[in-house]
């Protein structure tokens, strides 16, 4: 549909990028149909967030042995000690944290300590890198699976343990409370919140584009282009920012829709929204009780809420582990078949 609206308005030669992560999340999807257990790419997942915690942990204390100090609140030191974007790297934590929920009913004791484990590390590396999307994600789909799915007791238990845990951290250590909630600025949460949250201007600028630029965007169609769509937002933060350093910044950095739903509907209309919007909405018709399937579209959500992932190549690994677990469903013998097996 994109390839579609793009040859009509816009130049596919521009979104030929574009293009090529989409079909990275389909050849994702197409290499994973002869598995027929998902359990393997789940403890992938699982085992590299790991990794990536623990690299970061050691850096974390190396930097503080050479700089007697480490001021989470800094959005700069924690850069420095990440593999890859901090976003990417909570949503991917994210992702982890739900494997393991998954996972820990169905394995021997010995595996369920593993899990364990991973679920205390996982939280504690997205605290520590100021994740405040992957944390949410979180605590939304614990609350989502003891609502809908596990109101035990044991389950109430696991939920406040949860909550309770993070609510001390951020009481026993202000630097988290800092960053999370831009605290450690001059003025009010709410004032401070306005003032270095980048998606408040971004996304006044998409609703500007959209109410007023009527000559050259179409409901439909929208722009017809990412390409031209992101450059009207760069000529909106040229017109719309005052402060000189924060329009430089904004000029610079050239920041997309971040909202991956704003992005289909300014650059390719309310009928590409649509056909996006169905690979969340579909799965969740066909097999209403999925508990993992829930989860995962869920947390592919909210993650497009706040960032236009298909933009950059990490997302188009993300949107293929979204195909695969969507196309998928469980048999009786707990093994994840593939409705496209057939092919």
């Amino acid at each position: 549909m994109t390839f579609i609206i793009v040859s009509i308005k816009g130049n596919i030669n521009h979104e030929l990028d574009l293009f090529g992560r989409y079909g990275l999340a389909i050849l994702f999807l197409l290499l994973a149909t002869p598995v027929t257990n998902l359990k393997y790419l789940k403890y992938a997942i699982i085992l590299s967030v790991m990794t990536m915690a623990v690299y970061t942990f050691v850096l974390s204390g190396f930097y503080i042995v050479q700089n007697g100090s480490f001021d989470i609140a800094k959005g700069g030191e924690i850069k420095k000690l990440l593999i890859t974007e901090r976003l990417y790297t909570g949503f991917f934590s994210a992702l982890s944290f739900l494997f393991s929920l998954d996972l820990i009913s169905r394995e021997n004791k010995k595996i369920r300590r593993l899990h364990y484990l991973n679920l205390f590390l996982t939280l504690t590396f997205v605290l520590v890198v100021s994740s405040r999307m992957a944390l949410l994600i979180m605590i939304t789909v614990l609350f989502y699976r003891y609502l809908l799915f596990n109101k035990s007791k044991k389950a109430f238990i696991g939920l406040f343990a949860g909550i309770s845990f993070i609510v001390l951290l951020f009481i026993l250590n202000p630097n988290l409370s800092n960053r999370f909630f831009h605290l450690n600025r001059d003025k009010g949460i709410i004032e401070n919140f306005k003032n270095w949250e980048p998606r408040l201007v971004i996304w006044s600028c998409v609703n500007n584009l959209i109410q007023d630029d009527q000559e050259n965007y179409n409901l439909f169609l929208g722009f017809g282009s990412e390409y031209i769509t992101n450059n009207k937002l760069v000529e909106c933060y040229s017109s719309q920012i005052e402060k000189k350093g924060r329009r430089n910044y904004f000029l610079k950095s050239r920041f997309n829709a971040h909202n991956q739903f704003l992005t289909f509907l300014m650059a390719y209309g309310l009928v590409a929204l649509l056909l996006f919007l169905a690979i969340f909405i579909i799965p969740l018709i066909y097999r209403k009780k999925s508990l993992l399937k829930g989860s995962i579209i869920l947390a592919v959500f909210m993650f497009g809420l706040i960032e236009s992932f298909l933009s950059r190549q990490m997302g188009s690994y993300i949107l293929g582990i979204l195909l695969v677990i969507v196309v998928s469903f469980k048999y009786k013998n707990e093994q994840f078949k593939f409705l496209i097996k057939n092919r």
